[in-house]
């Protein structure tokens, strides 16, 4: 049950008032609305269209017939400019995380329900897709991939949406595992922005960047008629607004960690309670080993939530089977990392599989550490290859171009750059070709993350240190799918110089340089490097993930690194 704020419920119940030409309890619900400050917005409902709106659609797209006449460039380029458009400034994101600390509101979902009510769209129609939500700090875009890839090699059409995109923003949306099409992403999108832009109140601005996308995967996964869709959480879960389906078919958290805490609390217990939020009452839900706080917290949610089990994984290695299991997405720490994600994923398709077949698998009980029960499955050969064929680019992938091996890693935390930088160390002993090397680091956080913190999980000497912005070159360009409008160039510049003054107070004998964008720092490291007799160069990206996408862009455009 969704408790939706007083205006965008007033609003949800106008909409489909006009959708049937009711209109005699129009004042009781002009009455009952509320401002919301968040939204800065004026309370003249008398400017809201009451009218029935009237739809052609040709191409896919919508067009409204009082303006047909109205010209609109539908391309994808077109379509990512208008999507760049709803990136908010750094000043209201700053804002929206104030507010939200002080109310813990839930108007994101409030927000979400509205705008899906403008698209035909009740939240009750989402549990035709068949959900499996997960969410986590570490571990959730692994989880959902593996998932996904298990699901197809059952025969299942599914749908993924994830977050955030490497190259392209249309990877975020999957059918059968291939990012959609630059057609059908321009196809879907217009119609989902024209429509909305039509109906909305016109007091109420588009939906932004990431609550606009996941409208459009819950567009496209309806339409498409997707057997199975595997949605991972955006930010946290209680608020993220791809917490909107009622019920999911199971739900799973990754492993925690303290990451977003400006958004989410600075301790575990909080971050827990958060990540919890998408517990649903009768769902089972599923999550791997974690500390005994987090733990603690997630058995309390899962009873106030009324989950109908809360299951914690067990290790891959005691799953039978008969064939050695090797993961498609290459782990940290001899896989132990990737293990955890993996035993998730089989968990919940299993879950999945029983719920939607009503077919048990041969199950035996395992009691894990903290008492809760979890259930072992013999693989047959749709586990085993949907393990061993998942790809998830930018989780520790290599790459080689020219004379360069890029170790690419969106590590973000604490926890997680200690993995990548033995990782790097472990595969860049294994590629050594010379006694010589060169080891080149490309770093970049952003947000409110402890830089020093994070900078000395890298326990490694670097022959040289570049510090730069996620943007691939120095223009912004609004049709460009990697474009960030929510923090200004100045603002980038400050923390490349941060982190580089953070670098050389740990690291006193690394060459450090600052780049103004990925393609200056791509030709530094060629022009440090390509002598007579150039040595073999090994550049470690991490840091952030959109800074691994960015890199990607460049060194692999035609994504073939992300084709499944």
């Amino acid at each position: 049950m969704y408790i939706v704020s007083n205006r965008f419920h007033s609003l949800y119940k106008l909409h489909k008032l006009c959708k049937t030409n009711i209109t005699s309890h129009f004042a009781s619900i002009m009455s009952s609305c509320v401002s919301l400050d968040f939204l800065n917005v004026n309370q003249d409902f008398k400017s809201f269209n009451t009218r029935q709106h009237s739809h052609s659609i040709s191409e896919g797209v919508t067009t409204h017939s009082n303006n047909e006449n109205e010209a609109y460039d539908f391309s994808y380029k077109e379509a990512i400019k208008a999507l760049n458009g709803l990136q908010s400034n750094a000043q209201t994101i700053s804002n929206a995380i104030q507010r939200e600390k002080g109310s813990n509101s839930c108007h994101s979902l409030d927000k979400t329900i509205y705008f899906l009510s403008l698209l035909d769209i009740k939240p009750s129609d989402l549990n035709q897709l068949n959900v499996i939500h997960v969410s986590g700090t570490k571990g959730k875009g692994s989880t959902c991939a593996f998932a996904d890839s298990i699901l197809r090699r059952f025969g299942y059409k599914t749908g993924f949406y994830s977050s955030p995109h490497l190259v392209a923003a249309r990877e975020r949306i999957r059918l059968n595992g291939e990012p959609i099409t630059k057609k059908l992403f321009a196809k879907y999108f217009w119609s989902v922005y024209k429509t909305i832009e039509r109906r909305k109140d016109a007091s109420i601005g588009m939906p932004p960047y990431f609550n606009f996308l996941t409208l459009m995967a819950f567009e496209v996964f309806l339409k498409e008629k997707v057997d199975a869709t595997v949605l991972e959480v955006g930010i946290g879960g209680q608020y993220d607004c791809t917490n909107v389906v009622p019920k999911p078919i199971v739900t799973g958290v990754s492993s925690l960690g303290l990451d977003h805490c400006s958004l989410l609390g600075a301790t575990i217990e909080q971050i827990a309670w958060q990540k919890s939020g998408i517990f649903k009452s009768s769902v089972p839900a599923f999550t791997v080993e974690q500390c005994g706080a987090a733990m603690k917290v997630l058995k309390s949610r899962a009873q106030e939530l009324r989950s109908s089990s809360l299951h914690v994984c067990p290790l891959l290695s005691l799953y039978p089977h008969s064939v050695p299991i090797e993961l498609g997405i290459k782990g940290l720490l001899s896989g132990e990392v990737q293990k955890l994600n993996a035993s998730l994923a089989l968990q919940l398709t299993n879950s999945w599989l029983n719920k939607i077949n009503n077919n048990k698998y041969q199950i035996s009980s395992f009691i894990t550490k903290d008492g809760t029960f979890c259930d072992i499955f013999p693989l047959n050969a749709n586990h085993i290859n949907g393990l061993s064929k998942c790809c998830w680019p930018g989780r520790c992938q290599i790459l080689r171009k020219n004379n360069c091996i890029y170790f690419l890693d969106g590590a973000h935390t604490h926890e997680s750059l200690s993995h990548c930088s033995k990782w790097f160390c472990d595969e860049s002993q294994k590629l050594l070709t010379s006694n010589r090397l060169v080891r080149v680091l490309i770093f970049n956080c952003t947000g409110d993350r402890p830089t020093e913190r994070l900078m000395r999980a890298l326990d490694i000497k670097f022959d040289i240190a570049i510090f730069c912005p996620n943007k691939v070159d120095n223009n912004k360009d609004f049709t460009s799918d990697n474009s960030n409008f929510t923090v200004t160039s100045q603002r980038e510049a400050e923390i490349c110089s941060i982190n580089a003054k953070v670098w050389s107070k740990i690291n006193e004998k690394t060459l450090i340089s600052k780049q103004s964008c990925i393609s200056d720092a791509i030709k530094f490291i060629n022009d440090k490097t390509q002598k007579e007799k150039p040595l073999p160069v090994h550049v470690l990206v991490t840091g952030s993930m959109h800074l691994v996408g960015s890199v990607l862009s460049l060194i692999d455009p035609d994504l073939q690194s992300l084709n499944n």
